[in-house]
């Protein structure tokens, strides 16, 4: 450990400047307990002290503390070094310190959650019962307030994350962060993107260093040269849009599990400039309110099979498009897979 104490003594003039609040001597003492309580981490500085050394002077120069009760950032082992690594707290406390933003949250949405986006003149709501089940997430949201008065919402559905997701190393291994911490990794992409419609000034510079050093952390494969990209066809392009005009959640829903995520990701960025936000949250909603709407169906058709309401059961699946009707033999348990296909043939003859 006295080898690991003289190079972070090393970092110590990098402090000089720091932030108000970042003291070298707390910071040292922070990054000691991480070694103690954690031998591989402790190994790899060993093994790479220069690494060590520069994770620390990112800590004196973004300004975020290595304090295990704030949670603003870590010391990580990532590819045989030592790097700092921001959490989504950290970044949010960054923004709020600028000034800028008056407050900034991040959370997660679930499928039996209550979501509304309530434009620029207010807050999300967002409500949900935490004494039950929540459901699968279905996606992720960032609000910031301006010290202006208006809201700032960005929000990103589940298939937008995993698209972000599989082009970073650990996304692609299937392994690390991404797996171990998926929640808390999918907050701080949300966090990322809301960034980019944030208002830029100077006093942001630190916020702006913590995010480059985030995506250098998860050594993000261009988007241009990755092979999940892929083009959608024209007749995906107008069924896309005739969705959003015809407000067809469930079959919103239908479509974007029916295709690859390189063909969402750039049915996404497809909308003219300035509106892509508006109608990325417009599809988002759409596709949370069809997930809702095909579970509904799938108890009501699971009751029935329970009750051997055959005629109830067709009731609700006589009128379905035959895609809805694909969705849910391929995503209910296979006991009402093999009952809603013994319905068909049944009708059928």
């Amino acid at each position: 450990m006295n080898e690991l104490v003289e190079f972070l003594q090393k970092a110590e003039p990098k402090f000089v400047n720091a932030p108000v609040g970042i003291l070298f001597d707390q910071e040292q003492s922070y990054a000691l307990q991480l070694f103690a309580a954690n031998s591989y981490l402790e190994k790899v500085a060993r093994g790479n002290p220069l690494s060590l050394l520069h994770a620390m002077s990112n800590v004196a120069s973004i300004g975020l503390s290595l304090n295990p009760a704030k949670k603003q950032a870590y010391l990580v082992p990532r590819g045989g070094k030592i790097c700092l690594d921001p959490s989504y707290m950290g970044m949010c406390d960054l923004a709020i310190q600028s000034g800028t933003l008056e407050f900034v949250q991040a959370k997660a949405v679930y499928a039996e959650d209550v979501y509304t986006n309530n434009g620029v003149d207010d807050k999300p709501s967002h409500t949900f019962n935490a004494f039950k089940d929540r459901g699968a997430v279905v996606g992720f949201y960032c609000v910031a307030k301006t010290v202006t008065g208006a809201y700032l919402t960005n929000e990103m559905s589940k298939v937008e994350t995993d698209a972000i997701m599989m082009r970073s190393e650990s996304g692609k291994k299937k392994m690390g962060p991404w797996i171990s911490d998926y929640i808390q990794m999918a907050l701080k992409t949300v966090i990322r993107q809301a960034f980019k419609t944030w208002p830029k000034t100077e006093k942001l510079d630190r916020m702006a260093q913590a995010i480059e050093l985030s995506n250098q952390n998860e050594q993000f494969e261009p988007l241009i040269t990755s092979p999940e990209i892929s083009h959608y066809t024209e007749d995906q392009k107008k069924y896309f849009d005739s969705l959003i005009t015809n407000s067809d959640a469930i079959g919103m829903h239908c479509f974007l599990t029916s295709i690859d995520q390189g063909i969402q990701t750039n049915l996404y960025n497809s909308f003219e400039k300035g509106t892509i936000t508006k109608f990325k949250s417009i599809v988002s909603k759409l596709q949370q309110e069809g997930h809702s709407k095909l579970k509904d169906i799938e108890i009501v058709v699971t009751e029935a099979m329970a009750s051997q309401d055959d005629f109830a059961a067709w009731e609700v699946l006589e009128g379905l498009a035959q895609e809805v009707t694909d969705w849910l033999l391929s995503n209910c348990d296979s006991e009402v897979s093999n009952f809603i296909s013994q319905l068909q043939k049944e009708q059928a003859a």
